[in-house]
């Protein structure tokens, strides 16, 4: 499967495994399919996930819609970043 950031398209929708070099404080990706995604990942002490402004599980993201866009924000807690580089490396 094609990723790059630890981003992946998976069945439509996007999982996010992200693991950020120890000097990058984070990084922002915009991803047109179905509808647009806006993803921000950073780093944050307990890590957290929101679509669209509200909490939400780990899971695949799906796209929106034509014309529609869907904002994504992790925080990557130190616990996060290590099962996001674990997940990359088992493939």
């Amino acid at each position: 499967a094609e990723h790059i950031l630890g981003i992946r398209l998976v069945d439509g929708a996007l999982a996010l495994a992200p693991c950020l070099p120890a000097d990058w404080p984070g990084f922002s990706a915009i991803i047109r399919g179905n509808g647009v995604i806006e993803i921000e990942v950073g780093r944050s002490g307990n890590g957290s996930l929101e679509i669209d402004g509200a909490p939400a599980d780990p899971g695949p993201i799906t796209f929106p819609g034509i014309d529609r866009v869907r904002r994504v924000r992790l925080m990557l807690g130190p616990v996060a970043e290590r099962r996001a580089q674990d997940k990359l490396r088992a493939g």
